[in-house]
């Protein structure tokens, strides 16, 4: 039996596709559902895959795909957001102690500057909102999501605001203007494939990329 391209290398093609507009929505999303499909199926995956290519896949085939999300630029930002920030707060999603992270030193070095808090505040909102909605050792529902969205709305507004280049401009105003869209699909992303009942498949190929990637 043939073996099939790496996840990494069809995602680098799918995301190609979409950046150049070579691609419609409904063929990315067969191809899409065929990439997630063999991942989860192949309960052995042991290699370990990078956590922003597989919140690309998997907001690209439940946000963009859809139409909730209507841009490459929105899509790449939350892919990469996402992505980094889950690999960054890992070990906390193996024992869900909690789901307040604090930022980290990296970024409490990126706090003198203005909008960079407000990008941080918005993005951390939007994570907590989204991802970790419910997701927590302490209880099924997540009672500050009310607060994590007015602030992440007011944050990426004021970061819009701050911008010089018309694109960031665009990029962070969408993101306050449609954080409820977007807050939706990370939800779902965050049920069905981050924690759902394929979730510790998910959970063992990022351990082994963070072992990799620090080994």
């Amino acid at each position: 039996m043939e073996e099939l391209p790496s996840f990494s290398s069809r995602i680098s093609v799918l995301e190609d596709a979409v950046n150049k507009e070579d691609i419609t929505r409904k063929r990315l999303g067969k191809e899409l559902e065929g990439v997630l499909k063999d991942f989860y199926n192949d309960k052995n995956n042991v290699k370990g895959i990078n956590p922003q290519e597989f919140f690309y896949a998997a907001i690209t085939y439940v946000g963009f795909v859809s139409g909730k999300i209507e841009n490459s630029a929105v899509l790449n930002y939350l892919s990469e957001m996402i992505g980094s920030k889950f690999l960054s707060s890992f070990s906390f999603f193996q024992t869900r102690s909690t789901i307040i992270y604090p930022f980290t030193d990296a970024d409490k070095d990126e706090l003198v500057f203005g909008e960079s808090l407000d990008i941080l505040r918005g993005d951390q909102c939007l994570y907590n909102s989204g991802i970790l909605y419910k997701h927590s050792g302490a209880s099924r529902e997540f009672s500050g999501h009310l607060q994590f969205r007015s602030l992440g709305e007011k944050s990426y507004m004021h970061a819009a605001e701050r911008q010089v280049a018309p694109s960031k401009k665009i990029l962070f105003s969408t993101l306050s203007k449609r954080y409820l869209v977007f807050e939706s699909v990370l939800r779902e992303v965050s049920d069905k494939y981050v924690f759902g009942k394929y979730g510790m498949i998910l959970m063992k190929s990022f351990t082994n990329f963070k072992g990799n990637s620090f080994s």
